[in-house]
């Protein structure tokens, strides 16, 4: 195992050198401090896309911006509740008084991170809903199998242990809103 470091904007591989990539909690980091991040996001996806073989992957396990918890006041990477909400220019407005940055860490909604990846190069994109978070998820559901289907169901089936807001897992299950307002996605990315 060779370990490189260094920009994934200057990886020193040539096309088609891997099968698979993995941006695990990263693709909304790696714009922190650019003037244009999601033209950073979207230039990362693509050198991605350019060091993948034609059948390789790219997964990519990250946080939904307008995830359900975002509503109950969890901050997100600017360390204040409710800017993941808001539309950047005000969030960035918000964390400039209050925090002295800008607003450059950018996540998406689950329409957003496919229109991303799509413009990166990526044209099958599947989802699949990590329960309980991205890094360390007790289930996984496939959007496209229709988790909306009996979600609340197959979480009580599999679980060992309680939620510890089960009360918000039944809402969250009862409105439907499992795929939009989901907290995290992970995304199989494939070329075309």
């Amino acid at each position: 195992l060779e370990v490189v470091r260094g920009s994934v904007l200057e990886l020193p591989f040539p096309p088609a050198s891997f099968d698979v990539a993995v941006l695990s909690g990263v693709l909304d980091w790696v714009c922190k401090g650019s003037r244009d991040p999601g033209g950073t996001q979207l230039a990362v996806l693509r050198r991605l896309r350019e060091v993948l073989r034609p059948d390789g992957a790219l997964v990519v396990a990250i946080e939904n911006r307008i995830g359900l918890w975002f509503f109950f006041g969890r901050e997100d990477h600017s360390y204040l509740p409710y800017t993941s909400l808001m539309p950047r220019w005000l969030a960035n407005r918000v964390t400039l008084k209050r925090r002295g940055e800008p607003y450059d860490t950018y996540t998406y909604t689950h329409r957003g991170y496919r229109r991303l990846l799509a413009a990166a190069g990526f044209e099958r994109v599947r989802t699949v809903l990590p329960i309980w978070g991205y890094n360390a998820p007790d289930y996984l559901v496939p959007l496209e199998a229709g988790p909306r289907a009996d979600l609340a169901s197959i979480l009580e089936a599999a679980s060992g242990r309680r939620a510890r807001r089960p009360w918000l897992r039944r809402l969250h299950c009862s409105l439907r809103l499992s795929g939009p307002l989901a907290n995290d996605f992970i995304f199989l990315a494939r070329g075309a």
